[in-house]
């Protein structure tokens, strides 16, 4: 019985300890470093821990208590980035590349290097760059110009950038690309009101915790004692009944 009594009380005081939950899995370490930063911001306290064996990945995981608030918070700021889509996910990794494959490798890597740069200004969310190069044909009567469209969504509904200086960033990344042929769009999302907790709040929190399993093993305790004294009242009976 008494065996019983502890293993109840040892449950009952990991299962108000709470555990781990995954809220992000990226690619690299230093996107899952931008992560914790965010969420310590919020006082919200999350680790990173490193898996797979092949292709090394980061997963985040923060108590089971903040996984909604985890997740509001990395949406509201855009986060984890998105992984391999459209050209990068379709050009494969053939050991013998067709020149069109090789091309859009190039393609997709440019894109990708134009959206690391936007996506160092201030208050950016999200970005998409599409590039569509210009004709390569000398013979070509009308070659049709390099174009490209970006689409960006930022936190700000007064962005500190304008759309001049974004057209001017991925026209100087592409050849033959002019700013008048780069089409901008600037989406607003306002994140929302995120609650942020007072450190005193979690104290108090801890110390109700700390207090309920106080209560428990108290509990547990006098439980006991009141049946050792009755064993022991018991006993005393029947010695004095014989």
């Amino acid at each position: 019985m008494l065996r019983w009594c502890y293993l109840l009380a040892i449950a009952l005081t990991m299962a108000s300890c709470g555990g781990k939950e995954e809220v992000a899995t990226v690619s690299t370490e230093i996107e899952a470093i931008e992560i914790l930063s965010l969420l310590n911001e919020f006082k919200i306290e999350a680790v990173k821990t490193e898996a797979g064996e092949q292709e090394k990945q980061w997963k985040v995981a923060v108590d089971a208590q903040n996984v909604a608030q985890a997740n509001r918070i990395l949406k509201d700021h855009g986060l984890p980035r998105p992984g391999k889509v459209g050209r990068e996910a379709e050009s494969g990794d053939s050991l013998f590349p067709s020149p069109d494959e090789v091309k859009q490798r190039h393609l997709r890597g440019l894109e990708t290097e134009i959206e690391r740069q936007l996506w160092l200004l201030p208050g950016v969310l999200r970005v998409k760059v599409i590039v569509s190069p210009g004709s390569g044909d000398i013979l070509e009567f009308n070659p049709s110009p390099a174009t490209a469209s970006v689409v960006i969504v930022c936190q700000q509904k007064q962005p500190a950038f304008s759309i001049e200086h974004v057209r001017e960033l991925v026209a100087g990344s592409v050849p033959k690309l002019k700013p008048e042929n780069v089409n901008v769009a600037i989406a607003t999302e306002l994140p929302r009101a995120q609650l942020v907790r007072d450190p005193g709040g979690d104290r108090s929190g801890a110390h109700r915790m700390i207090i309920g399993v106080i209560l428990i093993l108290g509990l547990t305790l006098a439980g006991l004692i009141s049946l050792n004294f009755a064993r022991q009242q018991g006993w005393l009976r029947q010695r004095q009944s014989s």
